[in-house]
């Protein structure tokens, strides 16, 4: 999203109204894809962790999980990476995300069923 509002600030000063309209419909479709889908729908975040790891390697996928040592995914779609990243032979921050996710367990009381809510 901060590529976006980049993008943004670029495209308003130069007064290029289709551009801003084009970054406002990334930034919904990004809103929507993060908000909405990834937290549900795990296929999503398997295939992009695939595709990333396959692309740029595993190790690359792993150094994307975290920024300034924040994890950068949703708690759920994070641990399903770190997995991935585990199984290729990449070491991932499962520290940061399994924090986050006990953290969501005790704030969200939403149950998704499978392995991830076991203990």
């Amino acid at each position: 999203m901060a590529n976006l509002a980049t993008a943004a600030a670029v495209g308003a000063a130069a007064q290029d109204w289709p551009l801003l309209a084009r970054l406002l419909e990334i930034s919904r479709a990004c809103d929507y894809l993060y908000r909405w889908r990834l937290p549900v729908e795990h296929e999503i975040a398997e295939g992009y962790g695939r595709a990333y790891a396959q692309l740029f390697g595993a190790r690359a996928l792993s150094g994307r999980l975290l920024h300034d040592g924040r994890c950068t995914f949703l708690p759920r779609a994070g641990l399903l990476l770190c997995r991935l990243c585990d199984m290729k032979g990449a070491i991932p921050p499962w520290r940061e995300y399994i924090t986050a996710h006990d953290l969501e367990r005790r704030t969200n009381n939403s149950n998704y069923g499978g392995m991830l809510n076991a203990r």
